[in-house]
């Protein structure tokens, strides 16, 4: 039997790589220009990940902008 592989997300605020389970993820949505929490993990959309409860990787993340809406075209 194969052993599956552990899918490594890495947190936005901290930046430290670690098992998708333990991370939650945040969806962009264009219209409201904000991220909005995604409870299944699979939205369509640009996501971003940060660690379970942990306000710290939060403000992190907002101060080094990597939460900012960024629009590219």
């Amino acid at each position: 039997m194969k052993n599956r592989s552990i899918p490594m997300r890495r947190c936005a605020g901290c930046g430290q790589s670690k098992p998708k389970e333990e991370l939650d993820r945040y969806v962009i949505r264009p219209m409201d220009k904000c991220y909005e929490y995604d409870e299944t993990g699979n939205a369509a959309g640009r996501g971003a990940y940060l660690c379970k409860n942990s306000p710290e990787c939060h403000k992190k993340a907002q101060k080094k902008r990597r939460m900012d809406f960024r629009r590219t075209d």
